[in-house]
């Protein structure tokens, strides 16, 4: 096959141009720090590169899931501690009321306090954060606490409450307390009744000092295991979150590094690219010289 003056000029341009072409690109990585400026530059490294930043952006969520649940438990844990204390606070004055010998002033004013204590208690059943009762799980729109139409303090969740969850790393976390868990002991009594039955049996001079001594006192530890219980499963969660926290401190600068070396350059690799074919366009042209006509010739350079 005969080669031709044409065929020399359009390899030799042809050349040119690929060297140039390789050229932009390697000024493109050196100033942007990416090896990839469209997808089409590399698919498979733009694809890895994709999936990988959407893992860190999905990590990302599970970060702001894991800090809203902690938030949400550093409220239970004020709550129920704040409670628990009012609570030993109410079995010292069960047990002072359990004496015979106090007179009518002394009883009552144990009453007074026990309703003191106990609109407290309401106010901890009802907190509010952002808005929405914490202890209402998925009715957060509902107060657990009400009165009734006597005037009494009753728990009054929808049917079907159940409590808030959500996803860490996969993993599905409950992060919130309803009212029952832990105003409402195992044999069903919640502490507003109990509180009521105790101010009752106070308020009766024949009943103060017998009752008391036994069954009033008995739900008031009642109560005060099921709050310690509710503390247990707030500290379990916190645990958990903690040791998800981690795994995802792992995940993300684990995902980072790998992200980097799909998607960031070498800056010596570009560098010592760049000489190459600065050394490679110049060799090129001056080959070109001997080849294309002197008016090309300066237009390509």
């Amino acid at each position: 096959m005969r080669i031709t003056r044409s065929m020399m000029n359009d390899q030799v341009q042809w050349n040119i141009s690929r060297i140039l072409r390789d050229f932009g690109k390697l000024q493109n990585q050196m100033s942007s720090g990416k090896k990839v400026e469209y997808p089409s530059d590399d698919p498979v490294v733009a694809l890895r590169a994709s999936d990988m930043a959407s893992k860190l952006r999905q990590f990302e969520q599970y970060r702001r899931n894991a800090e809203m649940a902690n938030n949400y438990l550093g409220s239970f844990d004020s709550a129920v501690q704040e409670y628990i204390s009012l609570l030993h606070r109410v079995k010292e004055l069960v047990v002072k009321g359990a004496s015979g010998t106090l007179s009518d002033a002394d009883r009552m004013a144990i009453v007074t306090e026990l309703r003191e204590i106990q609109e407290h208690i309401v106010t901890i059943a009802n907190t509010q954060v952002a808005g929405r009762y914490i202890f209402s799980g998925t009715s957060s729109d509902v107060p657990p606490v009400t009165k009734d139409e006597n005037g009494r303090y009753v728990l009054g969740l929808p049917l079907g409450t159940k409590n808030l969850d959500t996803v860490v790393l996969g993993q599905r976390v409950e992060y919130t307390l309803t009212a029952d868990e832990v105003f409402v002991t195992q044999s069903g009594e919640s502490i507003f009744k109990a509180i009521d039955r105790i101010v009752e049996h106070l308020e009766d001079e024949e009943t103060a000092g017998v009752l008391l001594n036994s069954a009033d006192i008995a739900s008031v530890d009642r109560a005060l295991e099921r709050a310690l219980e509710a503390t247990a499963k707030i500290g379990g969660t916190t645990r958990l979150l903690e040791y998800l926290g981690n795994r995802l401190d792992d995940l993300q600068l684990y995902s980072i590094e790998v992200l980097s070396k799909e998607q960031d350059v070498d800056i010596a690799e570009v560098v010592s690219k760049l000489a190459t074919k600065q050394a490679a366009l110049q060799a090129a042209l001056k080959s070109a010289a001997q080849v294309l006509q002197p008016t090309l010739l300066d237009f390509l350079r």
